[in-house]
């Protein structure tokens, strides 16, 4: 049966290749441009795209979009489950930190770019576009930072987003998670660990 179906497949695939082979033989004449496309349409390889349906711990399959979330609130948090132990100590903060606009502007440039914005909607390249003055800013940000010891709840927020590394994959730990950040706390970080 399975061998059946997959001849019929394969005879309906070939059927609609050459209806697509004619029209593009017809586009030739008319127009080469369109021709172009539709034959690169034809021959791309699609993206993987994870489905709106997920796997519990039991393997019991569901796509009601609240359970997806709660499904994936529960698998992020597995993933990222840390207790500190009870040996462990705090780590503690050295009182005096110079911040040099040199080390503010070597880190900014360092940073890759064309990445996702994090939650306050700014990108690397927003950055870019404002110059010396965005060094500036990014300096006095740090240094109030550093001082003060809080950081805003938007800027401890992160965005966890999942990528599927198989094609229509049902499984949570067959999904690549990324974390989105905002670019101004990275770059403090970043300059606060070097």
């Amino acid at each position: 049966m399975n061998r059946q179906i997959r001849k019929k497949c394969n005879l309906a695939k070939e059927r609609w290749l050459d209806e697509q082979c004619k029209e593009d033989e017809e586009l030739t004449e008319r127009n080469p441009l369109r021709m172009y496309e539709k034959i690169n349409e034809m021959t791309r390889r699609r993206a993987c795209r994870s489905g709106k349906a997920l796997k519990n711990e039991e393997g019991k399959i569901f796509m009601e979009k609240d359970k997806v979330k709660r499904r994936w609130e529960e698998y992020s948090g597995e993933l990222f489950e840390y207790e500190r132990r009870e040996d462990e100590e705090e780590v503690k903060v050295v009182e005096v930190m110079e911040i040099i606009k040199d080390k503010v502007q070597h880190v900014m440039s360092k940073l890759k770019r064309r990445k996702a914005k994090g939650e306050d909607g700014v990108m690397m390249e927003m950055l870019e576009a404002l110059g010396e003055f965005r060094v500036d800013k990014v300096k006095s940000s740090e240094h109030h930072l550093y001082n003060s010891r809080v950081i805003t709840t938007q800027g401890c927020r992160s965005i966890l987003t999942a990528i599927s590394k198989l094609c229509e994959t049902h499984e949570c730990n067959k999904h690549r998670t990324i974390s989105l950040i905002n670019h101004i706390i990275k770059i403090i970080l970043r300059e606060i660990i070097n």
